[in-house]
Protein backbone atom coordinates (compact mmCIF):
# COMPACT_ATOMS: atom_id res chain seq x y z
CA UNK A 1 0.00 0.00 0.00
CA UNK A 2 3.19 2.10 0.76
CA UNK A 3 4.72 1.49 -2.47
CA UNK A 4 1.34 2.61 -4.33
CA UNK A 5 0.63 5.88 -2.69
CA UNK A 6 4.53 6.29 -3.18
CA UNK A 7 3.48 5.88 -6.89
CA UNK A 8 0.76 8.20 -6.73
CA UNK A 9 2.24 10.92 -5.03
CA UNK A 10 5.17 10.82 -7.77
CA UNK A 11 2.42 10.44 -10.14
CA UNK A 12 0.82 13.82 -8.86
CA UNK A 13 4.13 15.55 -9.04
CA UNK A 14 4.92 15.24 -12.42
CA UNK A 15 1.19 15.90 -13.37
CA UNK A 16 2.26 19.28 -11.49
CA UNK A 17 5.39 20.06 -12.95
CA UNK A 18 4.19 18.82 -16.77
CA UNK A 19 0.73 21.82 -15.87
CA UNK A 20 3.08 24.41 -14.84
CA UNK A 21 5.61 23.72 -17.85
CA UNK A 22 2.18 23.55 -20.04
CA UNK A 23 1.38 27.03 -18.83
CA UNK A 24 4.43 28.88 -19.20
CA UNK A 25 4.02 27.68 -22.93
CA UNK A 26 0.60 29.06 -22.90
CA UNK A 27 1.87 32.09 -21.64
CA UNK A 28 4.94 32.40 -23.76
CA UNK A 29 3.13 31.48 -27.22
CA UNK A 30 0.55 33.65 -26.28
CA UNK A 31 2.47 36.55 -25.81
CA UNK A 32 4.70 35.93 -29.04
CA UNK A 33 1.89 35.05 -30.80
CA UNK A 34 -0.41 38.27 -30.54
CA UNK A 35 -0.28 39.29 -34.04
CA UNK A 36 -1.31 36.20 -35.26
CA UNK A 37 -4.85 36.01 -36.74
CA UNK A 38 -6.76 32.78 -38.86
CA UNK A 39 -6.66 34.11 -42.21
CA UNK A 40 -7.64 30.62 -43.85
CA UNK A 41 -10.93 31.82 -44.98
CA UNK A 42 -9.82 34.58 -46.69
CA UNK A 43 -9.33 34.52 -50.20
CA UNK A 44 -6.70 36.15 -52.30
CA UNK A 45 -4.37 35.60 -55.43
CA UNK A 46 -0.91 36.07 -56.88
CA UNK A 47 -0.94 36.99 -60.54
CA UNK A 48 2.52 36.89 -61.68
CA UNK A 49 3.58 38.58 -64.86
CA UNK A 50 7.00 37.09 -65.73
CA UNK A 51 8.96 40.07 -67.24
CA UNK A 52 11.83 38.32 -66.54
CA UNK A 53 11.15 35.71 -68.72
CA UNK A 54 9.60 37.14 -71.61
CA UNK A 55 12.63 39.54 -71.72
CA UNK A 56 15.94 37.33 -70.84
CA UNK A 57 14.73 34.34 -72.57
CA UNK A 58 13.70 36.46 -76.07
CA UNK A 59 15.11 35.18 -79.05
CA UNK A 60 14.59 38.40 -80.91
CA UNK A 61 14.38 41.73 -80.98
CA UNK A 62 10.94 41.50 -81.76
CA UNK A 63 9.81 39.55 -79.24
CA UNK A 64 10.79 41.66 -76.36
CA UNK A 65 9.26 44.97 -78.75
CA UNK A 66 5.94 43.12 -78.59
CA UNK A 67 5.94 42.34 -74.83
CA UNK A 68 6.75 46.05 -74.28
CA UNK A 69 3.86 46.96 -76.41
CA UNK A 70 1.71 44.58 -74.32
CA UNK A 71 2.93 46.15 -71.34
CA UNK A 72 3.39 49.47 -71.86
CA UNK A 73 2.78 50.69 -68.02
CA UNK A 74 5.07 47.80 -67.09
CA UNK A 75 8.02 49.39 -69.40
CA UNK A 76 6.83 53.02 -68.28
CA UNK A 77 7.78 52.16 -64.52
CA UNK A 78 9.64 49.26 -64.51
CA UNK A 79 12.32 49.79 -67.60
CA UNK A 80 11.64 53.50 -66.76
CA UNK A 81 11.57 53.77 -70.81
CA UNK A 82 10.85 57.50 -70.82
CA UNK A 83 14.47 58.00 -69.57
CA UNK A 84 15.92 56.62 -73.44
CA UNK A 85 15.82 58.91 -75.69
CA UNK A 86 14.65 56.25 -78.09
CA UNK A 87 12.59 53.16 -77.27
CA UNK A 88 15.29 51.42 -79.86
CA UNK A 89 18.07 52.27 -77.54
CA UNK A 90 16.46 50.86 -74.57
CA UNK A 91 15.95 47.66 -76.96
CA UNK A 92 19.29 47.36 -77.97
CA UNK A 93 20.44 46.88 -73.94
CA UNK A 94 17.55 44.50 -73.30
CA UNK A 95 18.53 42.32 -75.91
CA UNK A 96 21.88 42.64 -75.31
CA UNK A 97 21.20 41.81 -71.68
CA UNK A 98 19.09 38.59 -72.63
CA UNK A 99 22.21 36.86 -74.74
CA UNK A 100 24.64 37.17 -71.82
CA UNK A 101 26.01 34.61 -69.63
CA UNK A 102 25.25 36.94 -66.65
CA UNK A 103 21.39 36.43 -67.02
CA UNK A 104 21.80 32.52 -67.30
CA UNK A 105 23.42 32.29 -64.09
CA UNK A 106 20.55 35.00 -62.54
CA UNK A 107 17.59 32.81 -63.74
CA UNK A 108 19.38 29.53 -62.69
CA UNK A 109 19.88 31.11 -59.20
CA UNK A 110 16.31 32.28 -59.93
CA UNK A 111 14.71 28.58 -60.27
CA UNK A 112 17.21 27.38 -57.31
CA UNK A 113 15.57 30.08 -54.63
CA UNK A 114 12.51 31.04 -55.69
CA UNK A 115 10.99 28.37 -57.64
CA UNK A 116 10.28 27.55 -61.64
CA UNK A 117 7.35 28.83 -60.87
CA UNK A 118 8.04 30.94 -58.60
CA UNK A 119 6.28 28.64 -55.87
CA UNK A 120 7.78 30.44 -52.85
CA UNK A 121 7.10 33.71 -53.69
CA UNK A 122 3.34 32.96 -54.00
CA UNK A 123 3.58 31.37 -51.21
CA UNK A 124 4.39 34.58 -49.21
CA UNK A 125 2.43 37.03 -51.10
CA UNK A 126 -0.14 34.81 -51.03
CA UNK A 127 0.04 35.07 -46.90
CA UNK A 128 0.77 39.17 -47.21
CA UNK A 129 -2.03 39.84 -49.34
CA UNK A 130 -4.36 37.38 -47.05
CA UNK A 131 -3.51 39.34 -44.41
CA UNK A 132 -3.93 42.61 -45.85
CA UNK A 133 -7.53 41.64 -46.64
CA UNK A 134 -8.18 40.29 -43.54
CA UNK A 135 -7.50 44.33 -41.89
CA UNK A 136 -8.41 46.03 -45.11
CA UNK A 137 -11.12 44.32 -46.82
CA UNK A 138 -11.56 46.18 -50.11
CA UNK A 139 -7.75 45.67 -50.95
CA UNK A 140 -7.51 44.58 -54.34
CA UNK A 141 -4.34 42.25 -55.17
CA UNK A 142 -1.04 43.99 -57.71
CA UNK A 143 0.01 41.95 -59.87
CA UNK A 144 3.82 40.97 -59.81
CA UNK A 145 5.62 41.94 -62.51
CA UNK A 146 9.37 39.95 -62.36
CA UNK A 147 11.75 41.25 -63.75
CA UNK A 148 16.12 41.18 -63.60
CA UNK A 149 17.08 44.54 -62.12
CA UNK A 150 20.47 44.35 -62.68
CA UNK A 151 20.78 44.92 -59.49
CA UNK A 152 20.18 48.64 -60.25
CA UNK A 153 19.13 50.88 -57.37
CA UNK A 154 15.78 51.63 -56.78
CA UNK A 155 14.79 48.41 -58.83
CA UNK A 156 14.49 45.91 -56.22
CA UNK A 157 10.54 46.93 -55.81
CA UNK A 158 8.31 49.64 -57.68
CA UNK A 159 4.80 49.62 -56.16
CA UNK A 160 2.13 51.39 -58.77
CA UNK A 161 -1.90 51.31 -58.43
CA UNK A 162 -2.44 47.88 -59.48
CA UNK A 163 0.95 46.68 -59.78
CA UNK A 164 4.50 45.71 -57.91
CA UNK A 165 7.42 45.23 -59.72
CA UNK A 166 9.97 42.66 -57.84
CA UNK A 167 13.83 42.75 -58.68
CA UNK A 168 13.80 39.09 -58.26
CA UNK A 169 18.09 39.29 -57.94
CA UNK A 170 17.73 41.42 -55.61
CA UNK A 171 16.12 38.83 -53.42
CA UNK A 172 18.05 35.79 -53.80
CA UNK A 173 19.99 36.31 -50.12
CA UNK A 174 23.94 36.39 -49.39
CA UNK A 175 24.14 32.49 -49.74
CA UNK A 176 22.54 32.69 -53.50
CA UNK A 177 23.35 35.49 -54.90
CA UNK A 178 25.84 35.53 -57.51
CA UNK A 179 26.97 39.64 -57.95
CA UNK A 180 25.65 42.14 -55.47
CA UNK A 181 24.93 45.80 -56.24
CA UNK A 182 28.03 48.58 -55.88
CA UNK A 183 28.69 49.12 -52.19
CA UNK A 184 28.44 52.62 -53.22
CA UNK A 185 24.69 52.44 -54.06
CA UNK A 186 23.74 50.01 -51.52
CA UNK A 187 26.18 49.82 -48.21
CA UNK A 188 26.61 46.03 -46.63
CA UNK A 189 24.52 46.80 -43.74
CA UNK A 190 21.64 47.53 -46.15
CA UNK A 191 22.30 44.63 -48.62
CA UNK A 192 21.81 42.57 -45.62
CA UNK A 193 18.83 43.19 -45.64
CA UNK A 194 17.28 41.61 -48.69
CA UNK A 195 16.50 37.99 -49.03
CA UNK A 196 13.41 35.71 -50.09
CA UNK A 197 11.65 36.09 -46.91
CA UNK A 198 12.02 40.01 -46.56
CA UNK A 199 10.02 40.22 -50.41
CA UNK A 200 6.85 40.12 -48.18
CA UNK A 201 8.12 42.69 -45.95
CA UNK A 202 9.43 45.15 -48.63
CA UNK A 203 6.67 45.33 -50.25
CA UNK A 204 4.08 45.47 -47.07
CA UNK A 205 6.35 48.92 -46.33
CA UNK A 206 5.01 49.90 -49.78
CA UNK A 207 1.61 48.49 -49.06
CA UNK A 208 1.72 50.90 -45.96
CA UNK A 209 1.33 54.19 -47.87
CA UNK A 210 -1.56 53.17 -49.38
CA UNK A 211 -3.53 53.30 -46.15
CA UNK A 212 -1.24 55.67 -43.90
CA UNK A 213 -2.17 58.98 -43.26
CA UNK A 214 -0.46 62.08 -42.03
CA UNK A 215 -0.29 65.66 -41.07
CA UNK A 216 1.90 67.36 -43.88
CA UNK A 217 1.67 70.55 -41.62
CA UNK A 218 3.52 68.73 -38.78
CA UNK A 219 7.55 69.20 -39.66
CA UNK A 220 8.56 68.13 -36.74
CA UNK A 221 11.20 65.10 -35.62
CA UNK A 222 8.22 63.14 -33.70
CA UNK A 223 5.72 63.25 -36.99
CA UNK A 224 8.35 61.50 -38.74
CA UNK A 225 9.14 58.67 -35.83
CA UNK A 226 5.19 58.12 -35.50
CA UNK A 227 4.84 57.90 -39.26
CA UNK A 228 7.60 55.63 -39.16
CA UNK A 229 5.96 53.71 -36.04
CA UNK A 230 2.46 53.09 -37.99
CA UNK A 231 4.63 51.51 -40.92
CA UNK A 232 6.70 49.48 -38.41
CA UNK A 233 3.51 48.40 -36.63
CA UNK A 234 1.43 47.41 -39.70
CA UNK A 235 4.50 45.61 -41.38
CA UNK A 236 4.46 43.60 -38.05
CA UNK A 237 0.56 42.37 -38.62
CA UNK A 238 1.21 41.88 -42.27
CA UNK A 239 4.38 39.69 -41.75
CA UNK A 240 3.70 37.98 -38.04
CA UNK A 241 5.93 35.03 -38.65
CA UNK A 242 8.74 37.49 -38.91
CA UNK A 243 11.00 38.29 -36.20
CA UNK A 244 10.82 41.56 -34.80
CA UNK A 245 14.67 42.79 -35.60
CA UNK A 246 13.80 41.53 -39.41
CA UNK A 247 10.84 43.92 -39.39
CA UNK A 248 13.01 46.47 -38.10
CA UNK A 249 15.90 45.39 -40.51
CA UNK A 250 18.55 45.07 -37.73
CA UNK A 251 20.47 42.18 -36.99
CA UNK A 252 19.67 40.11 -33.80
CA UNK A 253 22.76 41.55 -32.02
CA UNK A 254 21.79 44.75 -33.56
CA UNK A 255 18.48 44.19 -32.16
CA UNK A 256 19.45 42.86 -28.49
CA UNK A 257 21.61 46.23 -27.96
CA UNK A 258 18.89 48.40 -28.48
CA UNK A 259 16.46 46.73 -26.69
CA UNK A 260 18.64 46.59 -23.91
CA UNK A 261 19.24 50.41 -24.10
CA UNK A 262 15.57 51.49 -23.88
CA UNK A 263 16.02 53.78 -21.15
CA UNK A 264 19.57 55.11 -22.53
CA UNK A 265 17.78 56.06 -26.07
CA UNK A 266 14.72 57.75 -24.52
CA UNK A 267 16.87 59.48 -22.07
CA UNK A 268 18.49 61.09 -24.64
CA UNK A 269 15.56 61.96 -26.44
CA UNK A 270 14.05 63.70 -23.53
CA UNK A 271 17.63 65.40 -22.79
CA UNK A 272 18.28 66.96 -25.46
CA UNK A 273 14.56 67.53 -26.26
CA UNK A 274 14.83 66.29 -29.79
CA UNK A 275 10.65 65.04 -30.62
CA UNK A 276 9.62 68.33 -31.44
CA UNK A 277 12.65 69.90 -33.35
CA UNK A 278 11.59 70.22 -36.88
CA UNK A 279 15.38 70.67 -38.11
CA UNK A 280 16.63 68.17 -41.25
CA UNK A 281 19.73 67.10 -40.04
CA UNK A 282 18.30 65.87 -36.97
CA UNK A 283 15.66 63.89 -38.89
CA UNK A 284 18.55 62.32 -41.33
CA UNK A 285 20.89 61.58 -38.10
CA UNK A 286 18.01 59.74 -35.99
CA UNK A 287 15.60 58.78 -39.08
CA UNK A 288 18.05 58.21 -42.28
CA UNK A 289 19.75 55.52 -42.94
CA UNK A 290 23.40 54.66 -41.80
CA UNK A 291 24.82 51.99 -39.80
CA UNK A 292 24.73 53.17 -36.29
CA UNK A 293 23.41 56.06 -34.52
CA UNK A 294 27.28 58.09 -33.26
CA UNK A 295 24.81 60.81 -31.21
CA UNK A 296 23.58 57.97 -28.84
CA UNK A 297 26.68 55.37 -29.24
CA UNK A 298 28.53 53.08 -31.79
CA UNK A 299 26.73 50.42 -30.54
CA UNK A 300 23.08 51.85 -31.07
CA UNK A 301 21.68 51.02 -34.79
CA UNK A 302 20.94 53.69 -36.99
CA UNK A 303 17.50 54.88 -37.70
CA UNK A 304 16.82 54.75 -34.00
CA UNK A 305 14.12 57.33 -34.36
CA UNK A 306 12.00 54.96 -36.29
CA UNK A 307 12.43 52.22 -34.18
CA UNK A 308 11.56 54.51 -30.91
CA UNK A 309 8.15 55.42 -32.91
CA UNK A 310 7.43 52.07 -33.41
CA UNK A 311 8.03 51.18 -29.16
CA UNK A 312 5.40 54.33 -28.94
CA UNK A 313 2.45 53.07 -31.33
CA UNK A 314 2.77 49.68 -29.59
CA UNK A 315 2.44 51.20 -26.49
CA UNK A 316 -0.37 53.25 -27.94
CA UNK A 317 -2.25 50.25 -29.19
CA UNK A 318 -1.70 48.03 -25.88
CA UNK A 319 -4.03 51.07 -24.37
CA UNK A 320 -6.27 51.05 -27.06
CA UNK A 321 -7.12 47.90 -27.79
CA UNK A 322 -10.65 48.38 -29.54
CA UNK A 323 -8.33 50.58 -32.12
CA UNK A 324 -8.27 48.48 -35.37
CA UNK A 325 -4.89 48.64 -37.31
CA UNK A 326 -7.40 50.27 -40.14
CA UNK A 327 -8.11 53.14 -37.83
CA UNK A 328 -4.43 53.46 -36.68
CA UNK A 329 -3.26 54.07 -40.06
CA UNK A 330 -5.95 56.91 -40.57
CA UNK A 331 -4.84 59.06 -37.72
CA UNK A 332 -2.78 62.37 -38.07
CA UNK A 333 -2.24 63.47 -34.79
CA UNK A 334 1.36 62.70 -34.16
CA UNK A 335 1.37 64.09 -30.82
CA UNK A 336 -2.13 62.47 -29.51
CA UNK A 337 -0.74 59.16 -30.36
CA UNK A 338 2.43 60.10 -28.24
CA UNK A 339 0.78 60.91 -25.79
CA UNK A 340 -1.79 59.09 -25.33
CA UNK A 341 0.53 56.00 -25.23
CA UNK A 342 2.05 57.53 -22.18
CA UNK A 343 5.01 55.29 -23.46
CA UNK A 344 7.89 54.98 -21.21
CA UNK A 345 10.78 52.03 -21.26
CA UNK A 346 10.30 48.97 -19.14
Amino acid sequence: MKNVQTSYQKYLGCLAILLVLLLSLWACSSDSNEHFVDVSQVQAKVVFNRADVAITQAQSREQIIDYIKKNVRFAERGLRIQQYPSEYILLEELFKVSQSSFIDTINQKIAEVHGTKLENIDKSLTSLFKHTKYYFPDFKEPVIYTMVSGYSPGNDLILADSFAVVGLDFYLGARYSPYRPRVEDVPQYMWRRFAPETLPLHLSMQLSTKFAKGDPKDKTLLATMIDWGKTLYFCRKLNPVLPDSVIMGYTAEEWKNVSASKEVVWGYFVEKNLFFDQSRDVKIRFIGERPFTSDISEKCPGRVGAWLGWEVVTAYMKRHPNTSLKQLMEMTDARKIFEESKYRPE
